[in-house]
């Protein structure tokens, strides 16, 4: 359902602004003189308020509300219009010096019976179930099954490893009893009579198997050179010679020569004492 509003006494606004606004989809529209409302109608003489009217969708129909000081009027009316007033095709909005057309589309002229149409009753719970009314044709057994490249791959080493035998039948394997080997039946007697007939029949000898000759076993290769320690100490290559000096040593100094009194003999500690107490004026 959609809404025109269409200014019919201006071929043009003075801020270029649109002459004609179309709503639809339940959208709603204020009108005034801001500039930042969905409809700026400029009005220098300042009759048309900032937010002079709303326009709103409500129960399937286009709902005028008056919010202006100077009031909105409809149809050429002395009297300002009762907000909230439903819109009807054809009527003409007095907003200041602004004549404006109101149009409904064809949607939205239809009668309100056929408008406001109740929605028809569900059916009764028992129709749920019941099978007279329309169904599904059934569905063909060849679209259930999958497609063939969806189908699984059966690879070919699955038969391979189903034939490799577990660990718990090899070891019942090993352990089983050995069927003993069938008894070779003894070669039939010659039935020709010959001139050796007359002695027992005996088996051709069994050829003996050739005697393995032994492995002649390897020479063992010398081992290998023990690795030099470089902490062990080197044998003496031989004597060493000896050690000569560079220079020769020194002479010892000479002894003092002896004292003349050393030379005439030593005398004894009595005379000593003597000699002494004489020196010094004692009595001796």
């Amino acid at each position: 359902m959609a809404l025109t509003l269409t200014i019919e006494n201006e071929t043009s606004l003075p801020d270029g602004g649109p002459l004609s606004v179309t709503l639809s989809g339940g959208r709603g529209l204020d009108i005034g003189r801001d500039q930042h409302l969905d409809w700026a109608l400029p009005d220098p003489t300042r009759t048309i308020s900032g937010r002079h009217c709303e326009i709103r969708f409500h129960e399937n129909a286009y709902w005028l509300r008056d919010i202006s000081t100077n009031g909105t009027f409809v149809n050429g009316a002395a009297h300002r219009v009762q907000s909230p007033y439903r819109l009807q095709h054809g009527d003409r909005l007095e907003i200041g010096h602004y004549i404006i057309a109101v149009a409904i589309d064809d949607a939205g002229r239809q009668p309100a019976a056929m408008a406001e149409r109740p929605p028809a009753p569900p059916p009764p719970a028992e129709s749920l179930w019941d099978g007279n009314g329309d169904e599904a044709p059934p569905i063909a057994r060849r679209d259930l099954m999958p497609p063939q490249k969806y189908r699984p791959v059966h690879a070919g080493f699955i038969d391979w490893a189903a034939d490799i035998p577990t660990p718990e039948e090899t070891g019942r394997q090993a352990f089983a009893p050995q069927p003993e080997p069938p008894a070779t039946a003894a070669p039939p007697a010659p039935s020709r009579q010959d001139e050796m007939a007359w002695a027992p029949y005996q088996p051709p000898p069994v050829p003996a198997a050739d005697p393995i000759a032994p492995i002649p076993t390897p020479r063992r290769p010398p081992g290998p050179l023990p690795a030099a320690d470089p902490w062990s100490e080197a044998p003496p290559a031989g004597p060493l010679p000896a050690f000569e000096p560079p220079f020769p040593p020194p002479a010892p100094p000479r002894p003092p020569p002896p004292s003349a009194a050393a030379t005439a003999g030593e005398i004894s500690p009595a005379e000593f004492m003597a000699r002494f107490a004489r020196g010094a004026g004692l009595p001796v």
